[in-house]
């Protein structure tokens, strides 16, 4: 143990340092007083927005493997390695801020079909439409240009029996960035086809994709 660290009066920021050191097995023993003011100075001067709290929060984060970069010091804790650590900690709030906000919302209960009335709305897509075309034309796993449908309603039914898995974390951002996509296209005189959703909602395109893909993978076993 050096000097430093037998200091009985250290700041709040001095010990969430050690504590860091600590939590990604650094040994401090050869650490100078210089080398720990470089490191405080550049988090009072350039990391303003990291609390001591947070400070913590981002090393124990890391000590357990939820930030996108290896702890692993090589014995060198210095200014760069606690400014990475930082950094990883913001893009992992900043995702974790995604997830919440486009978190798949529970079901409208205020003029909600009942499971029944999905279930039939659902059977007829299945039966009037889908394999209704697949016979008429001898083609499988197509859906009419035009189709008018409560995707949404019938994605719930199918979700709520294990059909369909409700997307979470990345694959559902990738899966919303998707169906943004569709809405936005537009038909031959350049006009919009469908309306963006507002933001933080999942688009009703999210819904049809979903659905449809499930029909046409899985158009052999229904």
């Amino acid at each position: 143990m050096n000097e430093i660290e037998k200091t009985q009066t250290l700041s709040p920021i001095h010990q969430a340092l050690f504590y860091a050191m600590e939590l990604v097995g650094f040994n401090p023993k050869n650490f100078d007083r210089d080398s720990l003011q470089i490191i405080i100075s550049n988090i009072n001067e350039k990391q303003k927005d990291i609390s001591i709290d947070k400070f913590r929060e981002a090393f124990e984060l890391g000590a357990n493997r939820k930030l996108d970069i290896d702890l692993n010091t090589y014995q060198n804790f210095n200014t760069l390695y606690v400014a990475n650590v930082l950094e990883s900690y913001r893009r992992y709030n900043i995702n974790e801020t995604k997830k919440q906000k486009f978190s798949l919302p529970p079901p409208q209960a205020k003029f909600a079909w009942s499971m029944q009335e999905k279930k039939e709305h659902f059977e007829w897509l299945r039966d009037d439409v889908f394999l209704a075309i697949s016979k008429r034309n001898g083609k499988s796993g197509e859906f009419p240009d035009i189709l008018i449908c409560s995707f949404k309603d019938i994605y719930d039914y199918m979700e709520h029996f294990g059909m369909i898995a409700c997307k979470t974390g990345e694959a559902l951002l990738n899966r919303i960035k998707e169906a943004e996509r569709v809405n936005k296209k537009v038909d031959k005189w350049g006009m919009v086809i469908s309306q963006t959703s507002k933001e933080g909602e999942i688009p009703a395109s999210y819904y049809r994709l979903e659905v449809m893909d499930y029909f046409i993978k899985n158009k052999d076993k229904l």
